[in-house]
């Protein structure tokens, strides 16, 4: 298990409840290898990773290539991905690629808060036609289908997989071989040199509808000059829409940002612009 990683402080984000850290890590990767792996290089290879890391013999032809074992990693440690490199090089074919982010709290019940807080203001990084599942039990969302190149899975009711503290663990999931090559993680020496702060300043969105300018772009009205007095019940009006748009499109009953994008962009109206980014950091003070 990879331990080197250790909760990192956040910046000041108006989040919900008291978040104590962040820990960044690579959750799942699925690698092909061109030969089968000596019983020394397998539990060394075990030992580097997480429990559940497990090889499946199988063989696959891919672009000229043929493969012949398959390996599930969880939650790679850095000594796992340099004796894969050592061994083989560039010929280890990544087709999955689980990227991990969990905000630690003090209790399931703040991480649970803390979900419904994302369900209001997270927004997919792709384009995607609305798709929110919350199945066994309504603990998981997802932002697009299982088997989509591109995902964003969220879940507040497990502890974290590196430290065990309660936490909202979000994750990133790119499946199949174009998914990972276009983020830029599609091969070992690609993870190894991730910059993780980077990866998710790209993938965690977080935005924030301004209600006042969220109505004017409802109504169809541009800001010019008014009397002061006539601007600012024009402003209140304005508000009213904007809340009135955002509580509309909810999502289990919280208002969502990401349903407030999706019918603006059916309806052809730009509501994009009137939301702002809300300004996560996820490095040490």
């Amino acid at each position: 298990m990879n331990t080197r990683i250790r909760p990192r402080p956040t910046a000041a984000v108006p989040f919900p409840v008291p978040v104590r850290g962040v820990v960044r890590y690579i959750d799942t990767i699925k690698v092909w290898l061109p030969r089968r792996l000596s019983e020394a290089e397998t539990y060394a290879l075990i030992e580097a990773c997480a429990p559940g890391t497990m090889p499946h013999n199988a063989t696959w032809s891919f672009r000229g290539w043929t493969l012949r074992q398959r390996w599930i990693l969880q939650q790679p440690s850095p000594d796992a991905l340099e004796l894969l490199q050592g061994l083989f090089g560039d010929r280890v074919h990544l087709n999955r690629v689980h990227l991990a982010l969990d905000f630690l709290v003090h209790s399931v019940d703040d991480a649970w808060r803390l979900n419904w807080w994302f369900d209001e203001v997270q927004v997919r990084p792709f384009r995607g036609m609305p798709h929110f599942v919350r199945p066994r039990g309504f603990n998981t969302t997802y932002y697009a289908p299982l088997e989509a190149p591109w995902n964003i899975v969220r879940y507040p009711d497990k502890p974290s997989k590196l430290t065990g503290d309660p936490c909202l663990h979000v994750e990133a999931r790119l499946q199949g071989a174009r998914a990972p090559q276009a983020e830029g993680v599609g091969s070992l020496s690609a993870l190894l040199a991730l910059d993780h702060e980077a990866f998710w300043h790209q993938w965690l969105l977080l935005l924030q509808a301004d209600l006042v300018q969220l109505g004017f772009v409802l109504i169809g009205m541009k800001r010019r000059g008014r009397p002061p007095k006539a601007e600012t019940l024009l402003r209140q009006y304005a508000a009213r829409i904007g809340a009135h748009h955002v509580w509309e499109h909810d999502l289990w009953g919280t208002p969502s940002a990401q349903v407030c994008l999706d019918r603006g962009r059916l309806r052809g109206i730009a509501v994009r612009r009137a939301y702002r980014r809300l300004p996560l950091k996820l490095r040490e003070r």
